[in-house]
């Protein structure tokens, strides 16, 4: 239902198995990444990805829970200062290690 819907959004599909897509606007491009329920949210500015967001709340029952911090396994680090992002599995991996 998801796919379908955000396709209908206008929506472009990026990935063979669907879970990428993007938006272009005119300020830009946003992209998508779902799994199952949960959505991340990636553009240049948050004008972009706000303008996303209020679309799929009104579209979907949906929750904005704010920057991400962790995403499948990924950690995501943010410094908008400096515009850098840094992501990484060290928590997965420091678990896996542990086991």
């Amino acid at each position: 239902m998801i796919k379908e819907s955000l396709v209908s959004l206008q929506h472009a599909i990026l990935s063979v198995k669907g879970g990428l897509f993007i938006k272009n606007l005119e300020e830009g491009s946003v992209y998508l990444l779902v799994y199952v329920n949960d959505i991340l949210i990636a553009a240049k500015t948050t004008d972009n990805v706000n303008t996303v967001k209020v679309t799929l709340v009104t579209t979907f029952d949906a929750r904005d829970f704010g920057d991400a911090s962790y995403f499948l396994g990924w950690e995501i680090k943010r410094d908008r200062a400096r515009r850098i992002m840094k992501v990484s599995q060290a928590k997965m991996t420091s678990s896996l290690i542990s086991k």
